[in-house]
């Protein structure tokens, strides 16, 4: 509940100075001159996204159970849908619960791919964001946000190679701290530990990696394009460099804690970067709700119509989630 209300709070102050200062009769003005042709494109490279990642997703689980993107696709659609409508990101939990039931992959399993899944977005957004940094000229500020993401996948990575090569050693460590819990829950544990280890397989194929990294980089740098092609709805003299770098920004606004569909930390990060490159309040924040609309209408209309194909709705999914996650808890 807490969670809930900070991202609101976020959410709430992030709206208000988006749109202050706002002069919506010069926004609706600026409205009417849009070249509309460049939905179509940037519509086009936003959906391309989810058939990557579901393929990425794919590569991740074959070392526990090789499933078809006939599955995983519409699967993909309906997590990214739920991380954007449901609140403190219970999204998350949707994709690996999916595969538990429509699989015999472990959720311990599953899981862990998601998490392997987002440290490969992390270091995607690394790499490219280095890349610029390097070749452009930005504020301090940027360059310690950056260095502040780099500490932190290196923690991340760190933690997976430990966890992955020394399992039973770091078991070993924190066994004293269940002496109170009977023998047979902290057997349980250590099998969800085991089966949450087994998402990690990749680590040990190197061709793999390289792979799952191309499809990573592949899925930003499309992004980037669409990103780009709003600049040209919008007529913007932005390079796609720049594009990169709004997508990046807003990507790491939308990671803060939020209300769900992201609204106020989309709009304020999109117009924070965008400031930049000295584009004005105005169209800025035009620029930002088109941009929002057309992410978040993707993925909420995939997902619905995904829900079919697995003869699910969303009510019946949280249903599921808050009743497996009780019964964890009472066994």
């Amino acid at each position: 509940m807490k969670k809930i209300i900070l991202g609101i709070i976020f959410s709430v102050v992030f709206i208000y100075h988006s749109f202050k200062g706002a002069d919506y009769n010069n926004i609706l003005e600026g409205l009417k001159n849009l070249r509309l042709f460049y939905l179509l494109p940037a519509s086009i490279l936003l959906f391309s996204q989810l058939p990557i990642r579901s393929i990425r997703l794919g590569l991740l689980l074959n070392p526990t159970e090789k499933l078809n993107q006939r599955l995983l696709f519409p699967i993909s659609c309906i997590g990214y849908m739920a991380i954007t409508i449901l609140p403190i990101r219970m999204g998350e939990l949707v994709r690996p619960f999916l595969i538990k039931t429509k699989s015999n992959v472990p959720f311990s399993s599953a899981f862990a791919a998601i998490v392997v899944d987002k440290f490969f977005d992390l270091f995607s957004l690394l790499c490219i964001l280095f890349c610029i940094i390097l070749t452009s000229s930005f504020p301090p500020w940027i360059i310690r946000g950056g260095l502040g993401l780099l500490f932190t996948f290196v923690i991340f990575f760190l933690f997976m190679l430990i966890l992955y090569f020394r399992t039973d050693q770091c078991l070993r460590l924190v066994r004293p701290l269940f002496k109170k819990i009977s023998e047979k829950n902290r057997s349980r544990i250590e099998d969800l530990v085991y089966n949450f280890v087994k998402g990690f397989n990749i680590i040990s194929n190197p061709r793999m990696i390289l792979y799952v990294l191309f499809l990573s980089l592949l899925n930003l740098l499309l992004c980037g394009l669409s990103v780009f092609c709003l600049f040209s709805l919008y007529n913007f003299d932005l390079s796609y460099t720049n594009a990169l770098f709004v997508l990046i920004i807003t990507i790491i606004g939308i990671n803060l804690p939020t209300a769900p569909g992201f609204m106020g930390n989309f709009q304020f990060s999109c117009i924070m970067a965008l400031n930049f490159f000295n584009i004005s309040k105005d169209e800025a924040l035009s620029f930002s709700m088109i941009y929002y609309f057309l992410v978040i209408g993707i993925l909420i209309l995939s997902g619905l119509f995904s829900l079919p194909f697995l003869k699910l709705s969303i009510k019946d999914i949280i249903q599921q989630i808050k009743k497996d996650i009780n019964l964890n808890f009472d066994k």
